[in-house]
């Protein structure tokens, strides 16, 4: 895994992708989730290998099965977007809520704004606060900032001004305006 991490860099060796794909492939295949989750995130994007949504998927979800939390989070994605995989909010959402349970905000986030939005599922406002919340409290600024517009409008929470407020100044006081 090493090895094949200064080859993508170029560190120490000459930048080689395709033999950094081949030593991050050989890490897989031995079992560690963090080669599994490198190799998925290559296949991704075609670097160092032709793009091949078939094999980000297969490694995406190993590693996520071997508890790599960025993996269940690109999985979350992956299937969201319907790009490299089709399209299905359900998978979308289990692994959201399977980086949720490992404590990712970003993960929190994405499911507020899934129930926010209602793309592909029924739109449920009281579920998108308590993520938005729980993304909130872990300090995700984007979220405090929707949490701020949902007691500002009444949306899935009782309307608050007071609380709207506070977690406005608290997105502002993470970086968002």
């Amino acid at each position: 895994f090493n090895l094949g991490t200064r080859y993508a860099a170029g560190k120490g060796v000459p930048k080689n992708e395709t033999k950094a794909v081949e030593l991050y492939r050989k890490a897989a295949q031995l079992g560690l989730p963090e080669a599994a989750h490198t190799l998925a995130g290559l296949y991704a994007h075609g670097v160092g290998t032709p793009q091949n949504g078939a094999e980000a998927i297969r490694w995406y979800t190993y590693a996520a099965n071997h508890g790599q939390v960025r993996s269940m989070l690109a999985l979350g994605q992956l299937y969201r977007s319907g790009v490299l995989a089709d399209k299905n909010i359900h998978l979308s959402i289990y692994w959201y809520e399977r980086a949720s349970a490992a404590g990712s905000p970003d993960a929190d986030f994405n499911l507020g704004v899934i129930y926010d939005q209602g793309a592909s599922i029924k739109r449920l406002l009281h579920q998108a606060a308590l993520y938005y919340l729980a993304a909130a409290e872990k300090g995700h600024p984007a979220a405090a900032y929707n949490l701020a517009l949902c007691y500002a409008a009444g949306e899935g929470v009782e309307l608050d001004y007071a609380k709207a407020l506070h977690w406005a100044r608290t997105s502002k006081d993470r970086g968002v305006a």
